[in-house]
């Protein structure tokens, strides 16, 4: 053969391994797009309970039990000591990392908002059983 006929033979050969490994990187970057943690419909009834862990987290139970924990952006003050907090969301609703709560005026940004097995619950202990 000579150099004239080896050329178109080449090329293709080039083409289809560039093609190749386009289809692999696609197939890599395929993956399931990482779930952002959010509680649906917030402000609409989608919050069951919360509860202040310090001032520097909450616990966030939406309305089909999933707990999850919040962290602030520096402190939040009053929350441990507060019955009654608003939640301030995005226009959809959603309570996520970009949200964040108002107690006693003062608004407490999120730093994260990440899925939780719950506060930690503390049995107490029957009367007389421990002395």
């Amino acid at each position: 053969m000579t150099s004239r006929t080896l050329r178109p033979l080449r090329v293709a050969g080039m083409l289809i391994a560039l093609l190749a490994t386009a289809v692999l990187v696609t197939a890599a970057g395929a993956n399931e797009p990482e779930k952002r943690a959010m509680i649906p419909f917030a402000t609409l009834g989608g919050i069951n309970d919360w509860r202040a862990d310090s001032d520097k987290g909450m616990y966030v139970q939406g309305i089909n039990r999933k707990w999850f924990y919040v962290t602030f952006f520096g402190f939040c003050p009053d929350l441990r000591f507060s019955d009654r907090i608003a939640f301030v969301t995005e226009p959809g609703h959603d309570l996520d990392r970009f949200s964040s709560i108002l107690v006693n005026g003062t608004q407490c940004s999120f730093r994260t908002f990440e899925a939780s097995a719950g506060p930690v619950t503390v049995k107490p202990v029957p009367a007389g059983a421990a002395k």
